[in-house]
C-alpha cells in the first residue's frame, strides 16, 4: 500500500492494515517529498523457451 500524508494518519492506517486478515502487505510511506522505491513497485519476470522440445530447431518454435 502506498501512503502520503501526516504521521497521525499513517499510524491509523498502519493499525488498520495490521488488523486485516490474510497475508502481510507492505505499507510504503513517502517522506519529505521523496520517491517510492522503484524496486518495491515492480515485478521482474523471466521467460524461457525450451527449443529442445522442437527437436532443437528454434525456427519451429516461432511458427
Amino acid at each position: 500500500m502506498l501512503f502520503e500524508g501526516d504521521a497521525a494518519a499513517l499510524q491509523v492506517l498502519n493499525a488498520a492494515l495490521a488488523q486485516e486478515p490474510g497475508p502481510i502487505r507492505p505499507l510504503l510511506a513517502l517522506r519529505d517529498g521523496g520517491l517510492y522505491p522503484a524496486e518495491l513497485l515492480m515485478t521482474e519476470r523471466a521467460t524461457s523457451t525450451n527449443t529442445a522440445a522442437a527437436g532443437g530447431n528454434a525456427s519451429l518454435m516461432s511458427l
